[in-house]
């Protein structure tokens, strides 16, 4: 990989980190309980272009990556609540109320506009070589081999039969 590349790919993990803090950010900010998360996530998009950090087309390509990662989130803390409520036990009265409280409006309110955007979701559902991801483990569509992604950045070919296509078999 040349160095324009290594440059370009670290641009884009920066711009994936800069756009999920502009968008806790901006939910922090709401006074309301139930933001509207995707009109939260088109700001952060918008804010991003703005600045000239990405291009529209890079924008929204990272929009669709965090768009699939909240997707993938939301599913999984439904399928795992009581996995979840262990693992954060760490001042689980105070975490757990706070957490349990805001999530389910954040995931119902969400839930329609993702569901609309499922399809494009569900399209999205390999994860493939070069596209940018939130820490998991993926699993290659090939060999099966795990790959462990223990912070956001682009996922690299499999190490065991250099295959480009993952699913995603565990989030953080």
């Amino acid at each position: 990989m040349s160095e324009s590349d290594a440059n370009n790919n670290q641009r884009l993990v920066t711009a994936y980190k800069n756009m999920v803090e502009r968008l806790r950010h901006l939910v922090d900010k709401a006074q309301d309980v139930k933001p509207e998360m995707l009109h939260a996530l088109e700001n952060a998009r918008d804010k991003a272009v703005e600045l000239g950090e990405l291009t529209k087309e890079e924008a929204e390509k990272i929009s669709d990556y965090i768009i699939r990662d909240l997707h993938d989130a939301a599913d999984f803390i439904e399928e795992n609540r009581a996995e979840f409520n262990d693992w954060i036990s760490l001042e689980a009265d105070l975490i757990e109320d706070k957490i349990l409280d805001l999530l389910p409006p954040l995931i119902d309110e969400t839930r329609l506009a993702l569901d609309q955007l499922k399809h494009r979701a569900e399209t999205m559902g390999e994860w493939h070589t070069g596209e940018i991801v939130s820490p998991g483990v993926f699993e290659c569509n090939s060999c099966g081999k795990k790959l462990e992604m223990h912070k956001t950045g682009h996922i690299p070919p499999c190490s065991g039969c250099k295959a480009t296509a993952f699913k995603r078999v565990s989030s953080p």
